[in-house]
């Protein structure tokens, strides 16, 4: 049995799935898409109109208008109806970086705190600072994911999971993803540039139009869109947004941000995460069961290790969804014959050597975690990929000019006993791994001896495993399955591949895996 538990921010916006009446409605700052395109969209756009212009407190003095505003920041008071959320500007987060170094500053805020009920027609009143340090942060910093000219064709959109987004302005920009990776926000321009000086900015055009197109990311449909046309900067209009969950999307509609498009995006069946792969069998090439040579079972082995070989498939006429390809490889040391010496008394040399499984399986990425066996042909075409392990132990520090500092937050562990290893990183990823002895075993203690540690592992259990986004230290998910065996092996076998799917076996034979999809953020597009 698999437990899921998303983000603090993703579990209130599910509070939320039961709004209605989801249809596109244009922004009295945009302009309405054709009859056609309404039909077609499932998002609703509406406004958040704040009654005053945002200001902040410097040393005292209080400034019309905030040097730099980062984004808005939502949170939630304890007690609060579903639908009623605080709303404040952030001027300054610092990555929040003061929750794990209290000697830093906390993040600035404007003066202005204000309440929103979002099922009421986003209506809006005012709030005190005591209301805003009571409630909690349920907001996300965005993931944003640049063109750097390579990944895209410009002149349509981006590329992203098997999908091409288009644009509809003129000029690419960027584009964000929501925390769980379901939207993707894509945001263009059209305008006459000018010329790059030192008194107007890079040559973005002074005038022009601002357009967002919402994506599902997993069928590639737009859901809602907006556009503003004639405006001054269009690319002010894609600073300081911010996501809610899963649910809402909010974008400045003004250069002040003095008025806020809210994004209300459709409800939609969470798919599982992590998803349990069962592979039908690994075969070698002559049809038998592929073994792995053991130094126990083989003199001549010194030492063997098990694993996947992952690929993604991309542009593959077979699938109806991107897929990454698993295949497996069996690594081990083979000693050599003596080098010399007719009694075979001569030095003995090493060589690594690798088996791989004749058979190969594709793995859907669209939540259903479809397998169907693979070609080789596709195997080759596929694009190679890298499976990193990067170990923690969540006390490593580093030397900064304010001293020396831990590198993580104090994350905690849900089994009873820390896994070996503790965590692996794949930034902004954290996988932390923990597990608990089945029942009558005994419970592993965190000041157990080595061995006694190891004899508690190997005696089945439940294996705990959270996965964090760690910059702002948000859970992202969470996962607990049954184990039989070591618990310790199957963390030691557990990979980051492509950057953003972790991967776990959960058999000595790896004959089914754990797969967590996080959204893919680490590169350019």
């Amino acid at each position: 049995m698999i437990r899921r538990t998303l983000s603090t921010s993703l579990i209130a916006a599910s509070l939320l799935a039961s709004v209605a009446g989801v249809a596109f409605s244009s922004s009295s700052c945009g302009r309405a898409q054709t009859p056609s395109a309404q039909a077609k969209m499932q998002g609703a756009v509406n406004q958040i109109r704040f009654p005053e212009s945002w200001t902040e407190t410097r040393e005292g003095v209080e400034w019309p208008q905030p040097s730099y505003f980062e984004r808005l920041e939502v949170r939630k008071s304890p007690g609060a109806p579903e639908d009623e959320y605080l709303v404040a500007g952030v001027i300054y987060s610092n990555d929040y970086l003061h929750e794990l170094h209290t000697d830093l500053p906390p993040p600035q805020y404007t003066r202005q705190f204000y309440v929103v009920r979002f099922n009421d027609n986003f209506r809006v009143r005012p709030a005190t600072e005591r209301d805003w340090q009571q409630a909690r942060r349920v907001s996300s910093p965005p993931h944003m994911l640049v063109n750097d000219g390579r990944h895209a064709d410009t002149r349509t959109g981006i590329e992203y999971r098997g999908f091409k987004y288009t644009k509809t302005g003129e000029h690419w920009r960027r584009a964000t993803l929501s925390p769980g990776g379901k939207w993707i926000a894509v945001f263009s321009y059209s305008g006459r540039k000018t010329k790059p000086n030192l008194f107007f900015g890079d040559g973005e055009p002074r005038t022009g139009d601002a357009f967002w197109d919402i994506y599902d990311t997993f069928t590639g449909e737009r859901v809602a869109a907006w556009s503003a046309r004639g405006v001054a900067r269009p690319t002010s209009y894609d600073t300081a947004e911010t996501w809610l969950g899963e649910r809402y999307f909010l974008a400045p509609a003004d250069e002040q941000k003095q008025t806020y498009l809210a994004f209300t995006l459709p409800a939609f069946a969470p798919v599982k995460n992590p998803g349990t792969i069962n592979f039908p069998e690994w075969l070698a090439a002559d049809g038998k069961q592929l073994r792995l040579p053991r130094p126990q079972d083989d003199k001549d082995i010194e030492w063997s290790q098990r694993g996947y070989e992952v690929r993604r498939l991309v542009n593959s006429s077979v699938a109806s969804a991107p897929e990454l390809l698993f295949r497996l490889k069996d690594e081990f040391i083979l000693l050599l014959p003596p080098s010399r010496g007719p009694d075979g008394g001569g030095m003995r040399g090493k060589q690594l050597r690798a088996n791989y499984s004749a058979s190969i399986y594709a793995v859907a990425l669209d939540g259903t975690y479809r397998v169907r066996a693979a070609t080789p042909a596709e195997w080759e075409a596929a694009k190679k990929i890298e499976a990193t392990q990067t170990k923690r132990t969540l006390d490593e520090t580093q030397k900064t000019t304010g001293g020396v500092r831990r590198e993580y937050r104090r994350f905690p562990k849900t089994g009873a006993a820390w896994g070996t290893p503790k965590a692996l990183v794949s930034y902004p990823w954290l996988a932390v791994f923990s597990y608990t002895v089945a029942a009558g075993s005994g419970d592993a203690r965190p000041d157990a001896k080595p061995a006694q540690a190891a004899s508690h592992a190997s005696a089945g259990g439940m294996l705990h495993v959270e996965v964090y986004d760690m910059t702002p230290g948000l859970l992202m998910l969470s996962a607990a399955t049954p184990y039989a065996g070591s618990a310790n092996a199957a963390f030691e076998g557990a990979r980051w591949v492509d950057q953003n799917y972790l991967v776990i076996p959960l058999d000595e034979s790896y004959g089914s895996c754990l797969l967590w999809m996080l959204p893919e953020v680490h590169k350019l597009y």
